[in-house]
């Protein structure tokens, strides 16, 4: 294992390199969640006006996510994970009060 990620090349270790991956799972999870819920119910109030469900957003993120960790993973050899960005998207989320 050592050989092929280059751990100690890296100066880490593997109980390090799982501790970072298990809070990127985690961080990962809550991308998941808190985007479909901004797509599904952009408002807070119940109404669905872009006609998407919940559930086709968390698989579309949820994809997106994997084709963009693999290939980072496999191409760049690098231990990152790839997410739709909520920056700009969050904004749309904020409830008109």
């Amino acid at each position: 294992m050592d050989k092929f990620f280059r751990l100690s090349e890296r100066k880490t270790t593997v109980k390090t390199e799982f501790i970072a991956g298990m809070i990127t799972f985690f961080a990962m999870v809550y991308i998941l969640m808190v985007n479909a819920n901004m797509f599904a119910n952009p408002f807070g109030d119940g109404s669905n006006p872009l006609g998407v469900s919940y559930g086709a957003i968390y698989i579309a993120t949820a994809i997106s996510a994997v084709i963009g960790t693999v290939l980072e993973g496999i191409l760049a050899n690098l231990p990152l994970a790839q997410a739709s960005g909520m920056g700009l998207n969050a904004f749309s989320y904020i409830p008109f009060v």
